[in-house]
């Protein structure tokens, strides 16, 4: 199977800013719309840790607010 061109420049930004995969995991129920607490009960986690990796999330990709998130998520092919 070989990776489009989509997957292939997810991988180098996924790369580049470092996220782990439970990180773009709850980036990509981010941006599906989900709060923390049910990002949490999915996930079987607190929402605290929840909150803490959107805030690790965010930081790494140097956004202030969900909405640049999710609309970096999108530019990059991430979701």
């Amino acid at each position: 199977l070989k990776p489009t061109a989509a997957t292939l420049y997810a991988d180098r930004f996924i790369k580049k800013y470092n996220l782990t995969r439970r990180e773009l995991e709850i980036l990509r129920l981010i941006s599906d719309a989900l709060s923390n607490k049910q990002i949490a009960k999915e996930l079987y986690i607190s929402d605290q840790t929840v909150s803490v990796h959107r805030k690790n999330i965010m930081r790494k990709l140097n956004v202030s607010n969900t909405a640049a998130l999710i609309k970096l998520a999108y530019d990059n092919s991430l979701v």
